[in-house]
C-alpha cells in the first residue's frame, strides 16, 4: 500500500457495513475481505459479475446489491450510487463501477466521488439533486505510465502538468454545474511495487499528487486542495469543512522517510527499463498448449 499506513486494530471502531463500488482487485481484495467478520454486510455493485457475488456468499457474507439511483442508509449517512456514462464516454474496463454521493441527513455535510470513472455534467446534476451545495469532493488521479510495455507509446514525462490542467478543467465544470466545494481531495495510486519490480515505482507513478494540489492552491488560494493520506480526517459541520485532522486513533500514515521512492525526480536513469526474464522462463508456447490456453480463456470469460 502507498503511502504506508499504520493500523491500531485495538482502537478500530465497529464496522457496520462494507461498500464495494466494483470488483477490480484493488477494491475487491479477497485477502482483506477474509479478515472481516462474516456478520458484516457487504454492499456490492449490482453490475458486478455473478462470480464476485458467489465468492462473497461462499465466504459467508450477506451480499446486498447497490443499484444506481437507489439510496442506502447507514445510520445518519445516506449513500447513493450513480452509474458511469458508458454510451458517451469510454470508461475502459470500469463497466461495473459506481460513483457515489454520501450526505449526512442532519445537514453536517456531504462527500462525492467518481471512484475510477470519468466525471460528466450529468453526475453533477444527480449530486446537486441530492444536495444543492458540495462540501467535500474526491478527484481521482488514475494516470499511470505503462509506456515501457509498448513500442508505440512515449514516456509520460509531463504527466504532473497534464494532471493539473485536467483537474482545472473538471473544477470549472463542477463549479459551473454544482458550486465550489469546501475542499477537493486527490486520491488513487495507492499501491506500490516491491522486490524485483521496485524499479517500476520510478517509471509507472508519473504524477506527483501533492505537487498538483500545490499548483491548484496557488492558482485558487481561496479554495482547499488536499493530496490525501491514510487516516486523514475531514470534519464537517453546518455544511462546512470545519477542521482537517492528520490521523485518527486507529489509522495513521507512516513517516515519509519510510515511503518507497517514486517518480524520476528529473533523472532519466531512474526510469530506465531494466532487463528482465519472462516469469515462466520461456518466450514461446508449444503448439499443443494453444488449445489449453483457449480452454482457460473460455472458462475465464464464462465467469465474467
Amino acid at each position: 500500500m502507498y503511502p504506508p499506513r499504520v493500523f491500531s486494530f485495538e482502537r478500530f471502531p465497529r464496522v457496520d457495513g462494507v461498500v464495494l463500488t466494483h470488483e477490480h482487485d484493488d477494491h475487491f481484495d479477497i485477502p482483506s475481505l477474509a479478515r472481516l467478520e462474516r456478520t458484516i454486510p457487504i454492499f456490492l455493485s449490482a453490475r458486478s459479475s455473478t462470480a464476485a457475488q458467489q465468492i462473497l456468499r461462499e465466504m459467508g457474507f450477506t451480499v446486498h446489491p447497490l443499484v444506481p439511483g437507489k439510496s442506502v442508509r447507514f445510520g445518519d449517512l445516506e449513500f447513493t450510487p450513480f452509474c458511469g456514462a458508458h454510451t458517451s464516454i469510454s470508461n475502459g474496463d470500469e463497466w461495473d463501477t459506481l460513483p457515489f454521493f454520501v450526505r449526512d441527513v442532519g445537514g453536517s455535510g456531504n462527500f462525492f466521488s467518481m471512484v475510477d470513472i470519468t466525471l460528466t455534467e450529468q453526475h453533477l446534476k444527480w449530486a446537486r439533486a441530492k444536495d444543492p451545495r458540495p462540501v467535500v469532493l474526491s478527484w481521482t488521479n488514475n494516470t499511470l505510465d505503462w509506456s515501457h510495455m509498448s513500442d508505440f507509446a512515449d514516456q509520460r514525462k509531463g504527466a504532473t502538468q497534464e494532471c493539473f490542467i485536467k483537474m482545472g478543467v473538471d473544477r470549472k465544470l463542477i463549479i459551473g454545474v454544482w458550486g465550489t466545494p469546501a475542499a477537493t481531495l486527490t486520491c488513487a495510486g495507492g499501491f506500490t511495487f516491491y522486490g524485483g519490480r521496485t524499479w517500476l515505482n520510478h517509471r509507472v507513478f508519473c504524477v506527483d499528487n501533492a505537487a498538483v494540489c500545490r499548483m491548484m492552491s496557488r492558482l485558487y488560494p481561496k479554495e482547499q486542495f488536499h493530496a490525501t493520506r491514510p487516516g486523514q480526517t475531514f470534519l464537517m459541520e453546518g455544511h462546512r469543512l470545519k477542521r482537517v485532522f492528520d490521523d485518527t486513533p486507529f489509522l495513521t500514515t507512516a513517516p515519509p522517510e519510510t515511503w518507497p521512492p517514486r517518480g524520476s525526480n528529473g533523472k532519466d536513469e531512474a526510469t530506465d527499463i531494466l532487463e528482465y526474464a519472462p516469469a515462466t522462463g520461456r518466450t514461446a508456447m508449444e503448439s499443443a498448449e494453444y488449445a489449453i490456453l483457449e480452454q482457460g480463456l473460455q472458462e475465464f470469460a464464462g465467469s465474467l
